[in-house]
């Protein structure tokens, strides 16, 4: 569905939640479809968050495989993202999460994915 509709609609900007991961959908090699939709789509970005952090960071802090590489092939098109609505209590605890994938970039590109490819698709900056 979502090919159909970016197919559709190649002007529209889409920013898809979690990369499209759940707990009922991810696969060890879920970074290589992405990175294929990516490629296919250039308006497609993804924002990391919630089951996606949890697939991408490990509780070790470990990034998983190839992740890091997608990443830094797409640097324009990732965001980091909280989940949070409404109660922000644990804001910082949820950004200091990201620490391992962080760490694992560039600085440009993680200086991107922090914040300056929200900015630019939220608010034209």
């Amino acid at each position: 569905e979502l090919e159909e509709a970016l197919a559709a609609h190649p002007e529209l900007t889409v920013v898809w939640a979690h990369c499209g991961i759940s707990r009922r959908v991810f696969h060890a090699r879920y970074h290589k479809m992405l990175a294929d939709m990516l490629r296919r789509h250039p308006r497609l970005h993804a924002d990391i968050s919630s089951f996606c952090r949890e697939s991408v960071i490990s509780h070790h802090g470990k990034v998983a495989a190839g992740w890091t590489e997608l990443i830094e092939e797409f640097p324009d098109r990732f965001l980091l993202g909280s989940d949070m609505v409404g109660h922000y209590d644990d804001l910082g605890k949820t950004i200091a999460s990201f620490t391992p994938l962080l760490e694992s970039l560039s600085p440009a590109t993680r200086e991107k994915i922090a914040s300056a490819n929200a900015a630019h698709i939220f608010f034209g900056e």
